[in-house]
């Protein structure tokens, strides 16, 4: 069995990335690996959760300044890094690069200029010896400006907990309708994330406004699922004031009072509010899309953008996507797609216009498909296998006997 370094996100944490972190590396711990764990956003939240491996925390710059001191001491076989491909850029300059083997499982949640990743990014991600992707999309771009590691990069796609993220009872559903003075006939939509620029929620409320200014303020509700406080992001407060929509935006008031931008809901909190919203709305490009993949699972109809992982995951007929009108280049000169509220408020309205018969048909089908290949104990057997294909390279390669 190996020794493996996993550097990410903090996976105490409930953001996508420590989540991430957190079901990989206990993935390799239940196959029998050796786990340790380099992590950055130290906080105080969920100080004290207990993991059955031990976390390092990282001062800064994603733990560059104290990775040569964690290879020379602990001389682990693999490095597994997890998060965007520019954290981990130290990498392959380090001078105890040839100690270990290199695993980037990385996000690609958008393409440079030309196509594919940006260039830069090649730059970096051309060190590792072998390549993970989110998604498929993610593999394709890759290939598209390194095609050189086509032989050594696969897509592993993120775990969903089928025990706690499934379809609540309609007794249920109609109960916290009911505690939380939500009208029946109301057609909630949901956004829940961060409040990031990247992420759309602007757009999300613009849409919204377009309903509301139609005179659809008693069929349609939206539920925003955010920290208010997050410094990162926008202040929601001033977005709902902006557009006029006092009274008129569902969230719970330790979201909208939050002193902490790292205030979480358990994912137990999370299903419930799965199972009373009507749709899921997530127009943002995305390395994967946590919220699409659950709500899925929860058998929630899902509205995506038409491009990045979440596209991906609602491809196919299971879900709504709406076409990017426009992109806006990002820091790291990713392409980042932009989709025009006026189309995401028409995606609302078919959605919600939708014959029974047909939404379910396409709920149905996701869940399906949710099930076969994003259920976590699908991803950890895919987890061990690749470990395993890197630990033993010759049991995988095709031989030609001589006759």
């Amino acid at each position: 069995m190996a020794n493996i370094l996993v550097i990410g996100e903090n996976p105490r944490l409930q953001t996508g990335q420590g989540r991430i972190g957190h079901d990989v590396a206990m993935a390799l711990y239940k196959a029998g690996h050796g786990v340790f764990y380099n992590a950055w956003c130290p906080s105080e939240v969920n100080r004290n959760k207990k993991l059955p491996f031990n976390v390092i925390y990282a001062v800064e710059d994603y733990g560059s300044e104290m990775f040569g001191d964690l290879i020379r001491e602990n001389r682990p076989d693999i490095v597994l890094t997890i998060g965007d491909i520019w954290n981990f850029a130290y990498i392959g300059q380090s001078p105890v690069r040839g100690l270990f083997k290199w695993v980037s499982y990385c996000a690609v949640d958008g393409t440079g200029y030309g196509g594919g990743m940006p260039k830069h990014h090649a730059t970096h991600l051309g060190h590792a010896d072998h390549i993970i992707t989110y998604c498929e999309y993610g593999r394709r771009a890759v290939i598209h400006t390194i095609p050189e590691v086509t032989n050594r990069i696969e897509r592993i796609y993120h775990g969903i907990n089928e025990k706690v993220f499934h379809p609540i009872s309609k007794e249920e559903r109609t109960k916290l309708r009911q505690e939380l003075n939500i009208p029946p006939d109301k057609f909630l939509c949901l956004y829940t994330g961060r409040t990031h620029f990247r992420k759309s929620l602007a757009d999300v409320m613009k849409a919204y406004k377009i309903l509301m200014d139609c005179g659809h303020d008693k069929d349609y509700g939206l539920w925003i699922n955010s920290n208010f406080a997050d410094p990162q992001g926008y202040n929601i407060n001033m977005l709902i004031a902006e557009f006029g929509l006092q009274n008129k935006v569902y969230t719970f008031k330790q979201m909208s009072e939050a002193s902490t931008p790292l205030l979480m809901m358990t994912e137990k909190e999370y299903n419930l509010l799965f199972g009373i919203a009507d749709c899921l709305i997530n127009v943002a490009g995305e390395g994967f899309g946590y919220n699409v993949a659950e709500a899925m699972m929860a058998k929630l109809p899902v509205i995506t953008i038409d491009n990045a992982a979440t596209g991906e995951l609602a491809g196919n007929g299971r879900g709504i996507k709406v076409k990017p009108t426009a992109y806006i280049t990002g820091m790291e000169l990713t392409e980042r797609p932009l989709a025009n509220p006026k189309d995401i408020a028409k995606a609302i309205i078919e959605m919600k216009s939708m014959k029974a018969e047909k939404r379910n048909a396409m709920v149905d089908k996701a869940y399906d498909w949710a099930k076969e290949n994003l259920s976590q104990g699908v991803i950890d057997m895919q987890w061990k296998k690749v470990i395993d294909k890197i630990e033993h390279p010759l049991k995988y390669n095709v031989v030609m006997e001589m006759v």
